[in-house]
């Protein structure tokens, strides 16, 4: 098979050197040439034809006669950047989606041409970066389309002049190529609009579409938030939600028929979060007579068997009766022979 013949693409500077009628105008022109038999149409533009090292296409802005405002993905492009409430913005067949911030972007292109667009919106959900050419037009600038190959941003001050041109990679688009300026040194760091985790938790726990509702329909002053983030899920929120099936009504074996006549226990942790006292355990007591219960929280779980016996000793001469069964949950700190021959002592069964 015959090898296809590459396509080539060559790059025309066009200067006028009339500086009385429009000093220092230029513009650039992308012309390719190809044998008839070549279908692959994928080439670049070679932007070393500009003699300025100085900038690298790293990245593509597409100018847009449709959009009516200037839309940047990347939040690292801006030189300024302000939060704002979500600001919904349409795409022509009813879909949608949301800036979370404006600001100005300084573009730097060829030589040594400086772009400064104002009031761009931050859409992290954008694919492209779209140049309104309504709005260069409303700061002074000139968009003229000379042909299909080619197009020309001028300044009407003719202070610094802009370049513009369709290649071939990027279809019918007319793509301006050049790399944002960082922010200079001196800048401030702008403070950062709370995330929808953080209002999450501020709100107590609040469902997340119904902080998003409040956010993107304006129902509370004062709530800047970023919504370009998806929070993570609350593991707070799924341990409170979960269900258990009632406990049954009705009750296995004899009641108690007078105080302190059965006594259940149970042991449990370690939980979380910690009490302020840094305590992880608690042992909860309950009389089956009165159904009064007693709760000691414990830093570990060795404490039990002491605060049983401060306990008991306590509700003896309170009640006036002694310990009489004993019920736990099998804990290995009730089952142990030193427990449970201090209990036979005292005159105390054990129930498992």
């Amino acid at each position: 098979m015959p090898a296809t013949p590459p396509l080539q693409a060559h790059v025309t500077v066009l200067e006028t050197s009339d500086a009385d009628n429009n000093p220092g105008y230029f513009s650039c022109m992308a012309v390719l040439t190809a044998e008839p038999s070549v279908t692959d149409e994928s080439c670049s533009v070679d932007w070393a034809a500009l003699n300025d090292d100085s900038v690298s296409p790293v990245a593509t802005y597409h100018l847009d006669s449709a959009s009516t405002c200037h839309l940047m993905p990347d939040r690292q492009d801006f030189c300024s950047f302000t939060s704002i409430p979500p600001r919904t913005i349409r795409g022509i067949n009813g879909s949608s989606t949301y800036a979370s911030g404006i600001g100005n972007v300084c573009l730097r292109l060829g030589k040594g041409c400086v772009l400064i667009m104002c009031d761009v919106l931050h859409v992290p959900n954008a694919t492209l970066c779209l140049i309104s050419v309504g709005c260069l037009c409303d700061k002074g600038y000139t968009v003229t389309f000379d042909s299909m190959t080619s197009c020309s941003v001028s300044q009407g001050s003719g202070a610094s002049k802009l370049i513009a041109t369709r290649t071939c990679h990027s279809g019918a688009l007319y793509t301006l190529n050049g790399a944002p300026s960082p922010p200079s040194e001196s800048a401030c760091l702008t403070k950062a609009a709370p995330s929808l985790e953080t209002w999450h938790c501020r709100l107590g726990h609040v469902n997340m579409d119904s902080i998003i509702h409040m956010a993107r329909h304006g129902l509370v002053l004062g709530m800047p938030i970023d919504l370009s983030v998806c929070p993570p899920s609350c593991e707070h929120c799924i341990v409170r939600k979960q269900a258990k099936m009632n406990l049954p009504c009705t009750r296995e074996g004899r009641r108690a028929t007078h105080l302190m006549g059965i006594v259940f226990a149970n042991l449990m942790g370690p939980v979380k979060p910690e009490s302020l006292g840094k305590k992880s355990y608690s042992l909860k007591l309950i009389d089956d007579f009165s159904a009064m219960s007693f709760v000691f929280l414990l830093r570990h779980k060795s404490e039990a068997v002491s605060s049983f016996r401060t306990w008991r000793a306590s509700a003896e001469q309170s009640s006036g009766q002694p310990l009489g069964i004993f019920c736990t949950d099998n804990g290995g700190k009730f089952t142990a022979d030193e427990f449970e021959a201090y209990l036979a002592a005292k005159g105390s069964a054990v129930q498992l």
